[in-house]
């Protein structure tokens, strides 16, 4: 099976050593590459990729809505997100499909919520309509706020119950869809006593949030791409 990769800029992304890992440990032989694609040649790439040799592809930042206009057919997680981060071709025909979802709930297992509790989202990322999907079915959330730079953007998720933020007092979990950088700016204007009692889910890879000890307890996303590997791996077995 040949197995790739493709988004902007993917030299940064684990996915690859991720994917070489769990197929090693399957004892799989499997080709995987990373395409690294600027935006005004996504579309030939992506057509040259699925048509001619890459039977599976992972899509990531910035092109997961692009794809999903070029699905022949699209799973309910990928209509709902309008996005995918997963494709599949089977007979010649695109299968979308996104995993986001089942990732973050993998993510939000380690955190215990035994009591109700308000929750801060930071930005629009990629993943941020699935983990969406995921906190607001659990009882214990009573409302979800959201901090964007792009204030405009608030209007459409009103009708989503989503709620612009205004206090940190209120809020028990931060869950960053952002840049770790730009994370790290935002965290910097708030009260650090208050960060103290909070627990933040960075969906970021990479171990580089220096304001990571100012929380109560901080999760990366390695177990929520972990988690999307393998779910992942398991959509192209049904197949």
């Amino acid at each position: 099976m040949n197995h790739s990769l493709i988004g902007f800029d993917v030299r940064k992304s684990l996915t690859p050593k991720l994917y070489y890992y769990i197929y090693r440990k399957q004892k799989n032989k499997v080709r995987y590459r990373g395409f690294n694609i600027k935006y005004f040649d996504f579309f030939t790439y992506l057509i040259l990729i699925l048509r001619l040799e890459f039977s599976i592809v992972n899509i990531t930042m910035p092109y997961k809505e692009n794809m999903f206009t070029l699905c022949n057919y699209c799973t309910y997680s990928s209509y709902r997100s309008l996005s995918t981060n997963l494709a599949i071709r089977y007979r010649n025909v695109v299968v979308c499909f996104n995993t986001d979802r089942v990732g973050f709930r993998k993510l939000m297992s380690k955190i215990k919520i035994s009591k109700r509790i308000e929750v801060l989202i930071v930005g629009l990322g990629g993943a941020f309509k699935n983990i969406f999907e995921v906190i607001k079915n659990y009882k214990n959330i009573s409302n979800i706020y959201l901090l964007n730079r792009t204030k405009s953007k608030y209007l459409n998720l009103i009708k989503e119950n989503i709620r612009e933020f205004r206090n940190i007092k209120m809020i028990k979990l931060i869950i960053n869809t952002i840049p770790t950088y730009i994370f790290e700016d935002i965290v910097a204007t708030m009260d650090f006593n208050s960060l103290r009692k909070r627990y933040t889910i960075d969906i970021n890879y990479q171990k580089e949030n220096k304001l990571q000890g100012e929380f109560k307890g901080y999760l990366y996303g390695e177990t929520m791409l972990y988690g999307q590997a393998i779910e992942n791996l398991k959509v192209k077995k049904k197949i």
